[in-house]
């Protein structure tokens, strides 16, 4: 009887030293990586792309393309070349959103109560590997200035850049 005590003791502490192992590492934080990735908040609320790319345009400019099934973006920058560009009503950055209802907005209405002069920025910080990442803000207004979106603390990250068809 002592020689079937002393083995089941034993045991004992090893299944409580095993649930305690597995406790402390089975309660980690699961952390979630998204490449590529295009995403914002909307008037305060998280907008996250399900899908999204990039092309260099026959012109040269760059452009990049996002929507979630519902809504649809899409940024228009002169260049794919790191640094900031500024939205304003006569640069040729511009960012436009469609809804679910295909109303547009766009950085280059002006607001029905002011005058547009600076809309936003977007800001490219890195490109590698023919992906493009960076960040973007803007409010964005509709064509008769009655309602507006707002975006900040928008990021693109590793979107895959296409060359345009530049043989036309």
């Amino acid at each position: 009887m002592k020689h079937l005590v002393n083995t089941i003791l034993p045991m004992k502490r090893m299944i409580l030293v095993l649930m305690t192992i597995t406790v402390f590492f089975g309660c980690a934080d699961t952390i979630e990586f998204n490449a590529p990735a295009l995403q914002a908040n909307k008037n305060y609320q998280l907008w996250r792309a399900k899908y999204y790319g990039a092309e260099v345009l026959e012109n040269g400019n760059l452009l990049i393309t996002a929507g979630n099934n519902i809504e649809k973006m899409s940024l228009l920058l002169p260049a794919l070349k790191e640094g900031t560009y500024q939205l304003t009503d006569h640069s040729i950055s511009k960012i436009e959103f469609v809804t679910e209802d295909k109303t547009l907005f766009a950085t280059y209405y002006p607001s029905e109560t002011s005058a547009l002069i600076d809309t936003g920025e977007v800001t490219i910080t890195q490109i590698e590997d023919q992906m493009v990442s960076g960040t973007f803000r803007c409010i964005a207004n509709t064509a008769d200035g009655t309602d507006s979106v707002g975006f900040n603390q928008g990021i693109f990250y590793q979107i895959p850049v296409k060359q345009g068809d530049k043989s036309k």
